[in-house]
């Protein structure tokens, strides 16, 4: 089954298909939706970024660094104050860390 979902997540890629990465990102298995959401980060766009902000406040630690990394590299301006609010919300550290490694990478603001 996996096999089937990283190879949606690959044909999405290649076919610039925001849509399906953003189904795919809320996948039951994890490495499916790690995948999804760098696909996004490749991808950029405002409706990339637009849904990733919402993801930014998963319950999932390891989901809320790929997402920061994933807004880091679009690096959208409008995205900065976004990651700034969940900055002064967010207690682990490496996802404080991964928002502010992001931040820096967004010039604009």
């Amino acid at each position: 089954m996996f096999g089937n979902k990283k190879n949606m997540v690959e044909k999405a890629i290649k076919k610039k298909h925001v849509k399906t990465l953003i189904e795919l990102s809320v996948n039951k298995d994890k490495a499916v939706c790690l995948a999804a959401i760098a696909g996004l980060a490749g991808l950029g766009g405002d409706d990339a970024s637009h849904y990733l902000i919402t993801r930014l406040q998963s319950l999932d630690p390891e989901m809320r660094i790929a997402v920061a990394q994933a807004l880091g590299t679009i690096a959208n301006k409008h995205t900065k104050a976004f990651l700034s609010a969940q900055l002064q919300k967010e207690t682990d550290p490496k996802v404080e860390e991964a928002m502010r490694h992001a931040m820096v990478k967004i010039k604009e603001y």
